[in-house]
């Protein structure tokens, strides 16, 4: 499967640890812990495209809140380039009541 591709050789080593962004997701319920927001985007040619939007659906089944954009492209830095632009509007870069996961420049909401 993709993780595979994304993994590589170390799949096993790290399929069960919060490497795993499933994991993470099921370890921030477990706790109660308050969910962020996503923005996830994916080219319509990529071959991850298929596993991006199962993890899409399993984000928005768990009751995250999700911002999705597929949009024509690959898995190249042409389309990185296009979407990083959105990400850095998207994000609450400078909100004075940031809770931050690590930098206080971003917020879960």
């Amino acid at each position: 499967g993709s993780e595979h591709r994304i993994f590589g050789k170390y799949l096993n080593e790290i399929q069960d640890t919060d490497r795993n962004p499933k994991v993470a997701l099921e370890d921030l319920i477990r706790r109660g812990a308050p969910l962020p927001e996503f923005y996830l985007a994916c080219g319509s040619s990529d071959s991850l495209l298929e596993s991006s939007i199962n993890f899409r659906d399993l984000l928005i089944q768990k009751g995250a809140k999700v911002t999705w954009d597929e949009q024509p492209g690959g898995h190249d830095w042409v389309f990185w380039d296009m979407e990083i632009k959105k990400v850095l509007d998207w994000l609450p870069v400078g909100d004075s009541d940031a809770l931050g996961l690590g930098s206080g420049n971003v917020r879960i909401r």
